[in-house]
């Protein structure tokens, strides 16, 4: 136990350090955002994980996102470092590199390192395109996002992982450059629907709720929208009185806040009896929603990514619909095409409002 307790202070300590060294930007309503990661570019050929998505992910940025106006944060993992020089890389993605330029140079772009994409391969120009120089010239640990008086902290995930020590990455960099990599085995790519929880998840959640702040995150490779369920009859309650809350004039009601918390207190109860099955949130029964995960561009039914537009925040996917293995969303759709190439499909997983998600988390995360 006092073991598992250091690495959780250990892990808790680093996750305050990627806070405090994050870049700030000021974010509002008429803001609009893309957050993508764990692209795993490699050399282009039959063995690189992107390839197999690349055309829709690219199509996606150069005819959506640009052209609306989306700053673009590559939230870790865009290279395959621990498999691959970066002169590789570089080379055989140069199209997409440029894709990435024209973001910098308009809307915006943040680059976040992974644990993938570090190490000193980004100080060799040698072998490099002038296009990809440009656009790794400035990386980020981490980015938060100011939103009226609310954060949201951008941090690739790897962080809240024991494999984050020097000698556990080049363990693992042997791993996949001299095995994994010659042997064609891939990355792990979850499935979003699993409820299966996720060390590393688990403790970037906790550290958000007690912060008082949300995260997004990658690593995982597991799409997270971690929201209130509409499906059991006192979440709902809970719902609703916190928007009437929200609705009130100052001063507030505080007999309200007092339900809110009383009901919040009957749905804990609730969920600890052993015969009741929750079907809420995976890391928290009430459903605080702090931690959010923009999954995975390398998925076998295609892309997941993280939008914030207008005051909210969605969990989409973008799928090839001819794409067999892109049928779970197939019962839910819309058949109008939202491109020109109208072979892509997106789809909305969830959204919510930002100004709930906070008010929600503050009402709720009274106990810290």
């Amino acid at each position: 136990m006092a073991e598992n307790l250091l690495v959780g202070n250990l892990i808790q300590e680093n996750l305050e350090k990627t806070y405090n060294r994050a870049e700030r930007i000021q974010i509002d309503d008429s803001s609009k955002i893309v957050i993508l990661s764990d692209f795993h570019l490699g050399s282009g050929r039959s063995r690189d994980e992107f390839r197999k998505n690349a055309r829709l992910v690219m199509t996606v940025l150069k005819e959506w996102y640009l052209p609306r106006g989306y700053i673009l944060i590559l939230n870790g993992d865009i290279e395959e470092l621990h498999r691959l020089r970066l002169h590789t890389i570089s080379k055989a993605w140069e199209d997409l590199y440029k894709l990435f330029l024209e973001f910098k140079r308009g809307p915006g772009l943040f680059k976040i390192q992974g644990n993938h994409d570090s190490g000193p391969s980004f100080a060799w120009k040698t072998g490099r395109t002038e296009v990809e120089l440009d656009v790794n010239s400035d990386i980020i640990s981490s980015l938060i996002l100011e939103y009226d008086s609310h954060e949201m902290l951008v941090l690739h995930g790897h962080q809240a992982s024991l494999y984050n020590s020097p000698f556990r990455h080049k363990v693992n960099q042997f791993f996949l450059r001299y095995l994994a990599h010659p042997l064609h085995i891939n990355n792990i790519k979850r499935d979003f629907l699993s409820d299966r929880p996720l060390k590393a998840e688990q403790r970037i959640f906790e550290y958000a709720r007690k912060k008082g702040i949300v995260a997004l995150a990658g690593h995982t490779h597991r799409a997270l929208f971690e929201g209130h369920s509409e499906e059991e009859y006192l979440k709902i309650r809970i719902d609703k009185m916190i928007r009437e809350y929200m609705e009130q004039k100052e001063p507030k009601d505080e007999k309200l806040v007092n339900a809110i918390r009383s009901t919040a207190g009957i749905l804990q109860q609730l969920l600890e009896n052993e015969d009741y099955k929750s079907r809420g949130s995976i890391y928290d029964p009430l459903s605080i929603a702090c931690l959010f995960n923009s999954g995975t561009v390398i998925h076998r039914f295609g892309a997941t990514c993280l939008e914030i537009e207008g005051g909210r925040i969605y969990l989409n996917a973008w799928f090839d619909k001819n794409n067999p293995q892109s049928r779970i969303f197939l019962y839910n759709r819309e058949e109008t095409p939202v491109l020109r190439a109208d072979w892509i499909q997106k789809y909305t997983l969830k959204s919510d409002d930002l100004n709930y998600i906070f008010t929600r988390l503050r009402l709720l995360n009274h106990k810290k």
